[in-house]
């Protein structure tokens, strides 16, 4: 099993800081359930104690920015999904048009295709031979 996690130190509260999923193989990335506080068990004598609290929902960088009291930045690939959502939403596209719109607007194909995994989008062929295309329709699109 892999698993990476992330922490960050909350603004308001030093002491408090969160533990969350950035990656996992087996499971769902972002999300976590606790917090970590910083304690001291004697006179000196620094530890961190885990508090399960509520369930912390989110990616990792969101998580993290909220409890820093910053913005989270949009990574190229987050705006290269939110673009094919977009260029989706009005129905399937063949994927070639889709990519070549992509490349003019400064994303390559193997974002789009890395997007087009983590968006659950859909393809299918029409027609066969020579003239044969693949189409790409966001999931539940019909």
């Amino acid at each position: 099993m892999d698993l990476v996690t992330v922490s960050g130190r909350g603004e308001a509260e030093e002491r408090q800081r969160a533990l969350v999923r950035a990656k996992s193989n087996l499971g769902p990335d972002g999300d976590g359930f606790f917090v970590i506080e910083a304690i001291e068990v004697a006179e000196g004598i620094p530890a961190s104690m885990m508090i399960w609290q509520k369930a912390l929902v989110g990616q990792a960088n969101e998580l993290m920015a909220q409890l820093e009291g910053v913005r989270a930045s949009t990574s190229k690939t987050d705006e290269a999904a939110s673009w094919l959502k977009s260029a989706l939403s009005l129905g399937p596209k063949p994927s070639t048009a889709l990519l070549e719109e992509a490349a003019q607007v400064g994303y390559t194909a193997k974002m789009i295709r890395g997007t087009y995994e983590k968006l659950g989008v859909a393809w299918e062929r029409v027609g066969f031979g020579p003239g044969s295309h693949i189409v790409w329709r966001l999931p539940n699109a019909h």
